[in-house]
């Protein structure tokens, strides 16, 4: 190898690691965007207190119960939903910083890539039958495909970074 490819292969692989750890922090940011959602979407896409009065509980400490129950239960998920985007965002911040060289984070990254396309088709499938968007499912909709370009851009730079490194390695 000579010194002009050692230098393009060293700078390629700076930018696979600065890209890494951007992409990281992206996800450890859209991480609290996804709980937002998921609160925002559950409290005025389900209503819950409709649905908890057709339960058939006798009597009012049954019900302030069970409604403690489903508040308990979706501050469960939500909290994994976090826990989930932070594994994934401090572990690719770790790979691209040069901290880790274990590139476990891809696998739950991949996950969460097609987790979020499929979120983002979902747009497109109407409840009621009528596509209408407004401006909020706009905004919702390109926070959602900036999630899915952040996690395949990471994906593609870890696996790119992989293989610069070994190419390094064979040809020193």
């Amino acid at each position: 190898m000579g010194m002009k490819d050692l230098a393009e292969t060293k700078k390629s692989i700076k930018k696979c690691e600065s890209n890494i750890t951007i992409t990281g922090l992206g996800v450890l940011v859209f991480g609290m965007w996804s709980v937002l959602k998921f609160i925002i979407q559950t409290i005025y896409g389900v209503d819950v207190s409709a649905q908890l009065a057709e339960l058939d509980v006798e009597s009012h400490e049954d019900k302030l119960f069970t409604m403690l129950f489903v508040i308990i239960f979706l501050a469960i998920i939500a909290f994994a939903i976090l826990l989930f985007h932070s594994y994934v965002g401090i572990k690719a911040i770790g790979y691209g910083r040069g901290v880790s060289s274990k590139r476990g984070f891809l696998i739950p990254a991949g996950v969460m890539a097609v987790l979020n396309v499929v979120s983002v088709i979902m747009y497109f499938r109407p409840k009621d039958g009528t596509l209408n968007f407004d401006d909020t499912m706009i905004a919702a909709l390109l926070v959602d495909i900036t999630l899915c370009y952040i996690l395949f851009d990471m994906i593609f730079s870890a696996i790119r970074l992989g293989i610069l490194k070994k190419q390094m390695l064979q040809e020193q």
